[in-house]
């Protein structure tokens, strides 16, 4: 069930961002492990689940889209990594929804210079509603 969703964010985040990565974690351990991971980046948090007759319902789902920045960036030069960070988020929710998965609530909140300042880009959140494949006995 948690799988599920991981995989189907992985595969997704896979597909729109072939040349970045995908990290899927708490904040503290994609601090630590964030370093040795390619720009752009796709983080997936750690969600709450609600399962309901083989639907399970993700009211929580958070995503960070996350690009190279630097604390002397100048605005139209920031502005261009929010731009690239936004159309990365739809490409995402784009690709899920092609795949006929219901997304709704889907939020996007820009963020500028976080980690040391050298990081900018979108953080994305919305319900995420799947049929699980996985069979529990």
């Amino acid at each position: 069930m948690y799988s599920d969703l991981v995989d189907i964010i992985r595969t997704a985040s896979n597909e729109v961002n072939p040349e970045g990565s995908f990290y899927h974690g708490r904040v503290s351990d994609v601090n630590l492990n964030s370093p040795m991971l390619s720009l752009p980046q796709i983080r997936l948090y750690p969600v709450t689940m609600i399962v309901n007759g083989g639907v399970d319902n993700v009211p929580n789902c958070l995503l960070s889209f996350i690009f190279q920045d630097s604390p002397h960036e100048d605005t139209e030069g920031r502005e261009e990594i929010l731009y690239n960070a936004d159309t990365l988020a739809r490409r995402f929710k784009n690709n899920l929804e092609q795949k006929n998965y219901e997304l709704t609530n889907f939020r996007v909140e820009p963020f500028i210079q976080l980690f040391s300042a050298v990081t900018s880009g979108v953080n994305v959140s919305f319900t995420i509603n799947y049929k699980s494949s996985k069979v529990c006995l």
